[in-house]
């Protein structure tokens, strides 16, 4: 017994189910055709640049496990994005799972605030409040995530620029539990 197995991407499945119900069966026009085919070109294009993409990601994260595991030092004038994010929050949250978008969204709302933050700027605010922040968790009587520590620290870091990085009633945690210590 005889078969064909066709694997393909997910834009080449969609490309060869449109593809089939324009052509199958039908003589369309040759000014058609050359169209379909463009079309066809631009598909193949997105599909190659959507894999080197990928392929990029997983370099760049592998980047990150290289540069933690082998100790590296923060870069000083890094400009924050995604990767050196998370090379400054794995090493103080070593077991959590940072979820790709979640952290594409972080660091959106963080470069929305100071648009020209560095990874070591981050890495400061960590090293200088990180500890403070236990203070915050213990008073709640829960846990904080990653995300709302690293928030906590980057406002204590300059409270002017990252003023809209909490809640009202956070900064009122703040102001009431940490500033006294710090000032």
């Amino acid at each position: 017994m005889q078969f064909e197995l066709q694997i393909r991407t997910i834009i080449q499945d969609a490309w060869s189910v449109l593809d089939h119900k324009i052509k199958y069966k039908k003589s369309i026009p040759h000014s058609l055709k050359r169209r379909i085919n463009r079309l066809s070109a631009l598909f193949e294009i997105a599909d190659d640049e959507f894999l080197h993409i990928k392929e990029e990601i997983a370099l760049e994260e592998n980047r990150i496990s290289e540069r933690i595991q082998q100790g590296a030092h923060v870069e000083q004038n890094k400009p924050l994005d995604v990767f050196s994010f998370l090379f400054v929050a794995l090493k103080y949250f070593p077991g959590y799972n940072f979820i790709e978008f979640k952290v594409d969204g972080f660091v959106q709302e963080i470069l929305s605030l100071h648009e020209f933050i560095t990874e070591s700027e981050l890495n400061e605010a960590l090293v200088n409040f990180l500890s403070k922040i236990d203070l915050i968790a213990e008073n709640e009587e829960r846990g904080l995530n990653p995300y709302n520590k690293i928030r906590y620290c980057l406002y204590l870091s300059n409270v002017n620029i990252f003023h809209h990085i909490l809640s009202v009633y956070q900064k009122q945690i703040v102001h009431h539990l940490i500033m006294p210590i710090t000032t």
